[in-house]
C-alpha cells in the first residue's frame, strides 16, 4: 500500500487493488490546500470540518463516522469510541478511533483524541502496525500524553499528525517539541516527502517515528 499525507490528520491511502481510502478529509479555511480526491472509503474521526469536509471528495464512496464493524472487501475496520477532550466529552464530544486491516497490514488512526485511554483499551485495540498520532495539543493529546499513547500500542510505525505547520493556522504545538520528548526513546527518520510504500513483510521489529513532509 501507498500512504500519501494530505496535511493535518488526513491521508491518503492507496491499496494495491487500486482502492483509495481517506483519513479525516479537512475544508479550506484552516490553511491547507484542498484539491478532489476521488475515494472508495471515507473514514471520518468526528464532524468538526478540519476531520470531515466531503466538498472534495469525488466517487462513488462509502462514508463511515461512527464507531463499529465494518466490512468491504478485504478491508476490514474497526472504530471505537473515544473523547475529544479530558471531560468525558463534555467540551468537544465523541471521537472515533479506526482501525483499519488491509494486505496484511493494520492501521490506526487516532483522529482527535483527547485523552490518554487507559491501559486496557490500548491492549484491546490489538496489534498495530502503523499508528496516526496526534501530538500538537491543545486540541488533542500533547507530545507526553502522545509518548504514553505510542508506549501502551507498541506500534511499528508511528506518524505524527495535528500540530504546527507553515500552512496551518490553528494554535498547536510544533513538531520540535514532540521530537524533544521522544529523543534517546524512540528512534525517527525524516522522509522529506509526503508519501511512502509499506508492504506486509518489509516491516520492522523495532518501533520508529517517520516524518512525513506536507507539500
Amino acid at each position: 500500500m501507498k500512504i500519501v499525507w494530505l496535511g493535518h490528520s488526513s491521508f491518503k491511502v492507496v491499496l494495491d487493488s487500486g482502492q483509495v481510502i481517506v483519513f479525516d478529509p479537512y475544508d479550506d479555511t484552516y490553511g491547507y490546500q484542498t484539491k478532489p480526491i476521488q475515494a472508495d472509503l471515507v473514514l471520518s474521526s468526528h464532524d468538526h470540518q478540519d476531520h470531515s469536509c466531503l466538498d472534495y471528495i469525488t466517487g462513488d464512496y462509502t462514508l463511515v463516522n461512527q464507531p463499529g464493524d465494518y466490512i468491504f472487501g478485504d478491508i476490514q475496520i474497526k472504530g471505537f469510541e473515544t473523547f475529544h477532550d479530558k471531560s468525558g466529552g463534555k467540551e468537544r464530544g465523541l471521537n472515533t478511533v479506526f482501525k483499519l486491516t488491509a494486505e496484511g497490514i493494520s492501521l490506526l488512526h487516532l483522529g482527535d483524541l483527547g485523552e490518554v485511554p487507559g491501559s486496557a483499551f490500548l491492549k484491546s485495540l490489538g496489534k498495530v502496525d502503523i499508528l496516526f498520532l496526534p501530538v500538537g495539543g491543545r486540541y488533542t493529546i500533547d507530545a507526553r500524553e502522545a509518548l504514553s499513547v505510542m508506549d501502551g500500542i507498541s506500534p511499528n510505525i508511528i506518524i505524527p499528525m495535528h500540530y504546527l505547520t507553515e500552512a496551518v493556522n490553528l494554535k498547536l504545538d510544533s513538531l520540535a517539541k514532540f521530537l524533544e520528548t521522544i529523543d534517546g526513546i524512540y528512534d525517527y527518520a525524516v522522509l522529506g516527502k509526503n508519501t511512502f510504500s509499506a508492504k506486509a513483510g518489509d516491516l520492522k521489529k523495532r518501533s520508529r517515528v517517520i516524518i512525513m513532509e506536507y507539500t
